[in-house]
């Protein structure tokens, strides 16, 4: 069947990235748009990944659906940002205000456009590749000065091919909304 998924590998994978992306694309959707069955997921094996993501709190299981139907659960992804920088750094600098609402934007734009990726990717390695590329001087007032040094700390750590700072952009409003229910 392949790799099985448990709460140390599951966000380092590509496959429960993709679960995650196609849960999100299919808000309202059917079930074999969730499982996305046209690009190869295999059902039972996707099943198993949901139920592992449900777990973590990523995605909730919608009531009296059968099949089963997924809706992504944005704050729990959120909330492993915290647990992931934890583990990076130690230390996470003290959250400017909305950054919450913030860190909500990012992941949605995120799994709007990204085909390839991993949970780990999109909330460690390219969250603070888009945040080191995008010229953030007109946005001081969002962050707190602790961020600069965090930022200072870790900026030869990491780098990515992806425009991630797009998805920072799509965070701070800079575009305009399409439309995505927040």
């Amino acid at each position: 069947m392949g790799l099985e998924y448990d709460e140390d590998n599951v966000y380092d994978t590509v496959f429960p990235f993709r679960v995650l992306r196609n849960v999100y694309h299919s808000d309202g959707g059917t079930y074999h748009v969730q499982m996305n069955l046209k690009a190869g997921m295999d059902q039972e094996y996707a099943e198993g990944v949901l139920d592992l993501l449900d777990g973590l709190g990523f995605v909730y299981p919608v009531p009296d659906t059968d099949p089963q139907l997924f809706k992504l659960r944005v704050q729990g992804l959120v909330d492993a940002w915290y647990r992931l920088w934890e583990q990076e750094v130690e230390h996470i600098p003290t959250a400017p205000e909305n950054f919450d609402r913030f860190l909500e934007r990012y992941i949605k734009s995120y799994l709007e456009t990204e085909r390839n990726s991993t949970i780990r990717e999109m909330l460690v390695k390219d969250f603070f590749w888009g945040m080191k590329t995008l010229d953030l001087s007109e946005e001081d007032e969002f962050l707190d000065p602790s961020f600069k040094e965090f930022e200072l700390r870790l900026e030869d750590r990491y780098e990515s091919d992806r425009h991630a700072h797009e998805h920072v952009q799509e965070a701070m409003g800079f575009r305009e909304e399409k439309g995505v229910e927040e």
